[in-house]
């Protein structure tokens, strides 16, 4: 799904999510919110995730299979230049962990499968076991 590419000047963006709540920024005013988009639809509150406007917060165009007009407002005053620097680290930080407990999850569950076979066989190795036991002791019985 395409995403609207807007431009705040910092350059070119298209990484955005939904936000459930609305956030004004201090200078704005009702008289200059956005609430319909050019093509209609009731604008939706969303957060940019691009590395210049992270966690930024701005209103678009809700779209309709990947098409999107060109409606945007930013709600969010600009992050500061610390910012910036500090949240995409943060950020790739987390995308490490979750990307760590990812891996160990599937190793836990291929382990487990493992696990699984082993003792699988393992009771089938005692089955044949017991069974050529068996039969063993029924051949040397008969006279």
């Amino acid at each position: 799904m395409e995403h609207p590419k807007f431009d705040d000047g910092g350059g070119t963006h298209s990484r955005w999510s939904t936000r459930s709540h609305y956030r004004h920024a201090a200078s704005s005013t009702d008289s200059n919110i956005i609430r319909i988009c050019t093509c209609g639809r009731e604008v939706q509150l969303r957060t940019s995730w691009t590395s210049t406007n992270l966690g930024r917060c701005f209103r678009g165009c809700p779209g309709n299979e990947g098409k999107y007009c060109t409606t945007f407002q930013w709600v969010d005053p600009p992050m500061c230049r610390r910012s910036k620097e500090v949240i995409p680290g943060l950020l790739a930080r987390m995308n490490r962990y979750d990307s760590a407990v990812k891996k160990a999850k599937e190793m836990v569950e291929l382990e487990s499968k493992r696990r699984r076979r082993c003792v699988v066989l393992l009771m089938l190795c005692v089955f044949c076991w017991a069974t050529s036991l068996m039969l063993a002791i029924i051949h040397y019985r008969v006279p």
